[in-house]
C-alpha cells in the first residue's frame, strides 16, 4: 500500500530498484507503540522491525568484477 503513482512501471521489470512495505501496517504499529508509551511510561522505549520486500529493477546491474578475479 505504499504505491507511488508517479513512479508506476509500464512493463514487467520496474525501472528502479526499490523496497516495498506496508504504510498502513507501520502506522498501526506506531499507534500501538505510542498508546503503550502513554499508558505505561515506565516501560521504556521499544523497537520493532517490519518486513520490506526488495524489488529489483533496471537500475540494478551485475556486480563489478574486481582485479583479483
Amino acid at each position: 500500500d505504499d504505491d507511488l503513482s508517479y513512479l508506476q512501471n509500464r512493463g514487467e521489470v520496474p525501472m528502479f530498484t526499490a523496497t516495498r512495505s506496508s504504510v498502513r501496517e507501520a502506522g498501526r504499529h506506531a499507534a500501538h507503540m505510542l498508546i503503550e508509551m502513554v499508558e505505561n511510561p515506565e516501560a521504556g522505549l521499544s523497537q520493532e522491525l517490519l518486513e520490506a520486500e526488495l524489488i529489483l529493477g533496471l537500475s540494478t546491474g551485475p556486480r563489478m568484477q574486481n582485479a583479483a578475479e
